[in-house]
């Protein structure tokens, strides 16, 4: 099963220029230019991207999310923190003021 990649969120992400996305539904399909490869975020993950491309923190986005979906802000804080390191190791967004996958140390 999955592992949690960090307890704390990182500070802030970038969302990469050589990314497209598009709302389609409740979904959002992202293009990375460079691949030419597409994702898609279904419901809760496309609400994490619309926030982050508003350049909310990735902390505004956990307590957004948890207010929206009635779900605890630590459970939605560690499915972010997977969702931002997936999207990271697909070069879609880069982020800073992270801990990495290494443990807390």
């Amino acid at each position: 099963m999955s592992q949690t990649i960090s307890k704390k969120l990182p500070e802030s992400v970038t969302i990469s220029d050589k990314v497209l996305s598009t709302p389609i539904g409740e979904s959002v399909m992202l293009l990375d230019l460079t691949e030419g490869v597409y994702f898609e975020l279904e419901e809760v993950g496309a609400r994490m991207w619309q926030l982050l491309s508003e350049h909310k923190s990735p902390a505004e986005v956990a307590h957004q999310v948890s207010i929206e979906y009635g779900v605890s802000e630590p459970s939605v804080s560690a499915d972010l923190n997977e969702l931002l390191h997936e999207l990271s190791t697909s070069g879609l967004l880069s982020i800073a003021g992270a801990t990495d996958e290494s443990a807390d140390g």
